[in-house]
C-alpha cells in the first residue's frame, strides 16, 4: 500500500460515509483547506489527527500509518494541466504571475513568499451575477539575505574548490576538465557542470557555496 491507495480509501470511505471535505475538517478540528490537501496526499498528517480520521472513515492501521509519512509533493502529472479548474488557476498564474512578483518587490523588496509558513483559505461568495471564489494565499515574505550575496561576491575560490561537483576534476595547470564520461546521463551532467564552471559560480562543497546559499 502505498500513498495513492490510502487516498483511494479516503475518497471511498467519505462517498461512503456521505461526508464532504468540509463536514471532515469540522470533525477532525482541522482547516478544510489543509486537511483537503493533506487526505489527497500533499502533507503529512500529525499522528493524533491521523488517528482520528482512521475512525472517523473506518481506514485501516497501515492507512493510517501512511498518512503519517511525509509524501512526495506535486500533483501534476502534465503541464500544462488538463483538469479545467486546474487549469483556470495555472491561467491565472501566467497572466498574473510577473505583476504579483513585481508587486511583491515593489512592497517588500527581493524575496519570495514562503509556501511553508503560508496560509491558503477558500471562501464562497456572492455578488448580483451569482456566485463568485475567493481565494487567499497568505505566505511570509522571505527576504534574499544580502549580506551572504555580497559575501559570495566578494570571495574568491580556488580552481579545486569551483570544481567541486560532480563528474569535474581540476586539471594540474589549474584549470578545470571534465572526467570521461560512460554514459549520455554523465555526458550531459559534465556539460552542465562546464556551464557552470565556466559563469564562475561556486559548486556545492565549495566554502563559497557554504558561505553564500542557504
Amino acid at each position: 500500500m502505498d500513498r495513492a491507495d490510502v487516498t483511494a480509501q479516503v475518497t471511498a470511505a467519505k462517498r461512503r460515509e456521505g461526508l464532504s471535505w468540509t463536514d471532515l475538517g469540522d470533525r477532525a478540528g482541522a482547516d478544510r483547506v489543509w486537511l483537503t490537501a493533506a487526505l489527497l496526499g500533499q502533507h503529512p498528517v500529525p499522528p493524533e489527527l491521523a488517528r482520528k480520521l482512521g475512525d472517523v472513515l473506518g481506514l485501516t492501521e497501515e492507512a493510517v500509518a501512511i498518512l503519517q509519512e511525509i509524501p512526495t509533493r506535486g500533483s501534476f502529472e502534465t503541464l500544462p494541466p488538463t483538469d479545467p479548474t486546474i487549469y483556470r488557476l495555472y491561467e491565472v498564474l501566467q497572466v498574473y504571475g510577473p505583476a504579483l512578483k513585481a508587486l511583491i518587490h515593489e512592497d517588500s523588496g527581493d524575496g519570495i513568499m514562503s509556501a511553508i509558513n503560508f496560509n491558503l483559505a477558500l471562501e464562497r461568495g456572492e455578488s448580483d451575477a451569482g456566485p463568485r471564489v475567493r481565494i487567499t494565499l497568505d505566505g511570509k515574505f522571505l527576504p534574499v539575505p544580502m549580506g551572504a550575496i555580497e559575501r559570495l561576491a566578494k570571495q574568491d575560490a580556488s580552481p579545486a574548490c569551483r570544481c567541486a561537483g560532480r563528474g569535474v576534476l581540476p586539471s594540474s595547470n589549474g584549470t578545470s576538465e571534465l572526467t570521461p564520461s560512460h554514459s549520455p546521463l554523465i555526458a550531459a551532467a559534465n556539460a552542465r557542470a562546464r556551464e557552470t564552471l565556466d559563469a564562475g559560480w561556486p559548486r556545492p562543497g565549495c566554502s563559497r557555496f557554504k558561505a553564500g546559499r542557504r
